[in-house]
Formats: C-alpha cells, structure tokens, sequence
C-alpha cells in the first residue's frame, strides 16, 4: 500500500457525509468507514472548523499540506518570501 494521497480516495470519503460537517466529525467518520491510513491523516491535519461542502475539505487538506513525503501530519514548511530580486546567481533582476 502506497502512502501516496490518492485525490479519489478523498472524494469518494467525503461524498457520503452530510454537510456542515466539523472536523471532529470528520475525523470520526475517516475512523468509522476505515478509509486509508494516509486519507485519515490527512483529515486529522486540517484546521478545526465547520465545512459546508466536500470542496471546502478537500482545501483545507491542500493547504494543510499533505504531500505523499510528509508523513508527520505538519504540513509542508512554507516557502519563505523573496523580493523580486534574484540574487542565487550573483545578478539582479529588476521586474520594472
């Protein structure tokens, strides 16, 4: 078995839950219907609030970052922020 997210997996989770649905809820029904290891972690890691629809969960699992080499159920670090100067190279851009 992969530790890959699989997007379908998710979907074919959220499809049978009734909407609001907390997150409490959520993680409940992931352990209730034995989805994948990898989908139930992923539900763990999303913020805890009130989702009006499946799209909403499937976000909140984006942007909680889980990416098939993040298994600690963090989430991905978040890309530090750059000018628009590119100074890896030794040059400077200039965008203007």
């Amino acid at each position: 078995m992969t530790d890959s997210l699989n997007p379908i997996q998710v979907q074919e989770f959220l499809r049978g839950l009734d909407y609001p649905v907390g997150k409490p809820d959520l993680v409940a029904a992931a352990r209730d219907q034995a989805v994948a290891e990898n989908v139930a972690r992923a539900v763990e890691a999303i913020p805890n609030r009130s989702y009006d629809a499946p799209t909403d969960v499937s976000e909140a699992i984006v942007h909680a970052g889980q990416h098939p080499e993040d298994t600690s159920g963090r989430g991905a670090a978040p890309e530090k922020e750059t000018d628009d100067d590119d100074e890896r190279s030794g040059e400077r851009f200039d965008a203007g």
